[in-house]
């Protein structure tokens, strides 16, 4: 079993969606920088984690590849794409908190 990793399937729409939403954010230009380092890092190891369950599926559960690569990878990396800039948004408003309680 071999795989090719084409244009589309690569996770450059959920890095794409998330450094937008950074972009767009307002937070201050290290937040920013912060945000792109960690979520770009996670979005990247998630997407080598999901190439290589898509290898391990083909090699052990054939019938189930297509399933995986076209429905459940695609909208699970999506929905983490937007978790992860969550987490961020998240951990801004806690840090804004920590810093109007000092």
């Amino acid at each position: 079993f071999s795989i090719s990793i084409q244009n589309g399937c690569d996770g450059i729409e959920g890095l794409a969606i998330f450094l937008c939403a950074i972009a767009i954010y307002p937070a201050t230009i290290n937040q920013k920088l912060k945000g792109i380092l960690w979520g770009t890092l996670f979005l990247v190891l998630l997407n080598l984690i999901r190439i290589i369950s898509l290898f391990l599926c083909g090699i052990y559960l054939p019938n189930l590849f297509d399933f995986m690569h076209e429905s459940l990878w695609q909208i699970l990396f999506i929905i983490l794409s937007l978790l992860c800039l969550f987490v961020w948004i998240a951990n801004l408003k806690t840090e804004e908190a920590q810093n109007n309680i000092v």
